[in-house]
């Protein structure tokens, strides 16, 4: 999630405009503080699991970490024999 911070040149991509950047195109660095906290990961950011850091997140914070892992490829495999 640190990619899309804005000490991070990706987080420019999710920037509606190239030309004015704004802090809507980048996640907070105190959510992901928050998540290293944790111990937070991607396979449970994408469960909603995130028990311990909800009471430090508040609600349109995560609405924006939902929004964010949302750009990352999340792949569920399961192999049968």
């Amino acid at each position: 999630m640190k990619q899309f911070c804005m000490d991070s040149w990706y987080g420019k991509l999710t920037n509606q405009s190239q030309e004015k950047i704004t802090k809507y195109g980048y996640l907070k660095e105190e959510i992901v503080y928050r998540l290293r906290q944790h111990d937070i990961t991607l396979d449970m950011i994408n469960d909603k699991e995130l028990n311990e850091a909800k009471r430090y997140l508040p609600p349109t914070s995560q609405d924006e970490l939902y929004k964010f892992a949302s750009y990352i490829p999340y792949f569920d495999i399961e192999v049968v024999c």
